[in-house]
């Protein structure tokens, strides 16, 4: 799965915001809290800000800190 190669599987709150994000837009993340509900996708050519939730449970944040599961070893 995703987590155990070190990415943070997240999915749009809203379905209808996955088709807002353009291939070349330009985005930003920060999910420097990863215990949070919630996070904003910035989209800096569109000017707009998407909310995502994380798709992983508490359970996986130190394999995610780690950069996954072979980090962990």
């Amino acid at each position: 799965n995703l987590i155990n190669f070190g990415i943070v599987p997240l999915i749009f709150d809203n379905e209808e915001d996955y088709e807002r994000v353009n291939q070349d837009d330009k985005v930003s993340l920060d999910i420097s809290d990863l215990t949070a509900d919630t996070f904003t996708l910035h989209n800096e050519t569109q000017k707009l800000d998407i909310p995502i939730k994380p798709a992983f449970g508490s359970t996986d944040i130190s394999t995610l800190k780690a950069g996954g599961a072979l980090n962990l070893i």
